[in-house]
C-alpha cells in the first residue's frame, strides 16, 4: 500500500535534518514497559504526539519543539488543557518528554513526571507489517493508520452474527472497544466487486471508531441498513454520546452510501440531488445560504405537499426511538437500543427550516430519508420514518452523479 511506502522513505529522514513529510512511528520501551509513539515534526520545529503505553492501552498526547539540533522536547501535555485541574497541581504533575536522535534513526531519552525520578525511553522505527500476514479488518486499519493498527492489534474486531438483507448474506462484526459494528458482504455482487465493496466497510467502520473521543461515552449504538441493491449501499449509524464537560447527551446519527460501481462513498447530497439554478459546486464550495436556506425551505415545501398531515403538528421525541417504521433496515440484534430514562423529551417542528437544515440522508427502496433530530439533538423525532422524498421527485432534480442509475 502507498501508506507503508511514505512510512518506509519518511524513516530514512532522520529528525536532525529537514523536517517530516508525514508522522514517523517508533516503538520501544518506556522503562519496562512497552511504548508506541507517533511523531509529526513540523517545517517550524513545532512537535505533536500520541502514545501507548502497554499494558494500560491508552493513548496520550505530548506536544513540543525540535531545537536545532534535533532534540526533541515534549512538555505541552494536550490531554490536560481544560481539564479544569489546579495550576499547581498540573506543574507538580508535569509531563515532559525529551528525545534525541542516535545511531540508525533510534530514539533515546527519558521521561519525567514533576519531581519523580526520570524514566529511561528507548525507541526505534516501525517497520510496517506486511499486508498478506494481515487479517482484511486489520489490513484496513493498518493502511489508514500504522499507530491504530498497533493500538488495535490485540483487540481484533470479533464476529457476533450471520444473517440476510434482501437477498444478500452478511456478516456482522463488533470492534470490542467500542461495540461499534459492521457488516461485510458474502454474496450478492460478483467477487472483485464484493471485495471492493467490503474493503470500503471497513475503511467506514475503522474511521467511526478512531472518531469515538475518549473524553466521551458511547452507547445504545446501532448500525441499520436502509438499501443494498445493485447500484447503491446505504445505512445509518447511530448513538448515544455523553461528553465530559457537556450539558447533556447528543444522538450522533452517521450515514454512509457506497456507489456499487466503483464501490466508492458519495459524500454528499449534492451528488445526487441539487434544487438550485446554475452549475454544481464542488462538495467544500456549496454556499452556506443553500445548505441553510434554499435546501431546508425546499425540503419543507417538497414534504408539505407530500405529507401534509405529519408537516401540520410539532411532534414529541422519545430518546432512544431509533428505528424509522417506513425505512427498511436490519440491525446488529445484540446491540442495545434501550431508552435513556434520564434523557427529556422535546418537540420538532416540521414547518420550521430548521429541522431541515443538516438533517442526515440516506437512500432507501422508496426515496432518500432524512433523519431529523430534535433541536437539542438528543434524539430522533417521535414518529420519524414517513421523511422520504420519492425518487421521482429525485430524478427531477439530478446531482453531480448523473450516471448512477437510481432505484
Amino acid at each position: 500500500m502507498k501508506y507503508f511506502h511514505v512510512i518506509a522513505c519518511v524513516l530514512t529522514m532522520g529528525l536532525a535534518g529537514a523536517a517530516q513529510a508525514a508522522p514517523v512511528l517508533y516503538s520501544g520501551t518506556q522503562g519496562s514497559s512497552p511504548l508506541v509513539l507517533e511523531l509529526d515534526i513540523q517545517p517550524d520545529g513545532r512537535v505533536e504526539s500520541r502514545y501507548f503505553v502497554l499494558p494500560e492501552r491508552l493513548t496520550h498526547h505530548l506536544n513540543g519543539k525540535r531545537n536545532k539540533q534535533g532534540k526533541i522536547t515534549l512538555d505541552t501535555n494536550v490531554d490536560d488543557i481544560g481539564s479544569g485541574d489546579d495550576e499547581s497541581d498540573a506543574v507538580e504533575n508535569a509531563l515532559v518528554m525529551t528525545l534525541q536522535a542516535g545511531e540508525n534513526q533510534n530514539l533515546k531519552g527519558e521521561l519525567r513526571q514533576g519531581s519523580q525520578a526520570a524514566i529511561p525511553v528507548a525507541l526505534t522505527p516501525v517497520s510496517a507489517p506486511d499486508p498478506a500476514t494481515l487479517s482484511p479488518f486489520m489490513r484496513s486499519l493498518a493502511g489508514l493508520s500504522l499507530y491504530d493498527y498497533l493500538f488495535h492489534k490485540e483487540v481484533e474486531p470479533v464476529v457476533v452474527k450471520q444473517d440476510s438483507f434482501n437477498g444478500y448474506n452478511l456478516t456482522w462484526w463488533r470492534d470490542p472497544g467500542t461495540s461499534l459494528t459492521v457488516f461485510q458482504l458474502t454474496s450478492g455482487y460478483p467477487a472483485e466487486r464484493l471485495d471492493a465493496l467490503n474493503a470500503t466497510l471497513r475503511d467506514n467502520f475503522w474511521r467511526a471508531v478512531l472518531d469515538i473521543v475518549p473524553q466521551c461515552e458511547n452507547s445504545q449504538d446501532v448500525l441499520n441498513i436502509t438499501l443494498l441493491s445493485d447500484n447503491a449501499i446505504s445505512y445509518v449509524a447511530s448513538g448515544l454520546r455523553s461528553c465530559l464537560g457537556a450539558a447533556h447527551p447528543y444522538l450522533d446519527v452517521s450515514p454512509r452510501t457506497l456507489r456499487v460501481s466503483d464501490a466508492s462513498n458519495v459524500p454528499s447530497l449534492a451528488d445526487l440531488l441539487w434544487v438550485a439554478d446554475g452549475p454544481i459546486p464542488d462538495k467544500d464550495a456549496i454556499p452556506d445560504s443553500y445548505l441553510q436556506d434554499t435546501l431546508p425551505n425546499w425540503l419543507m415545501a417538497q414534504f408539505t405537499r407530500l405529507y401534509p398531515q405529519q408537516m401540520k403538528a410539532a411532534q414529541e421525541a422519545q430518546p432512544g426511538s431509533h428505528t424509522a417504521p417506513d425505512v427498511s433496515n436490519s440491525r446488529d440484534d445484540s446491540a442495545d437500543d434501550s431508552a435513556d430514562e434520564n434523557n427529556e423529551t422535546s418537540e420538532c417542528d416540521y414547518s420550521t427550516a430548521d429541522v431541515w437544515a443538516g438533517a442526515a440522508w440516506s437512500l432507501t427502496p422508496k426515496g432518500i430519508a432524512f433523519h431529523t433530530l430534535t433541536p437539542n439533538l438528543l434524539a430522533r423525532c417521535q414518529g420519524s420514518g414517513w421523511e422520504v422524498l420519492p425518487w421521482d421527485v429525485v430524478k427531477q432534480h439530478p446531482g453531480r452523479l448523473k450516471d448512477m442509475p437510481l432505484p
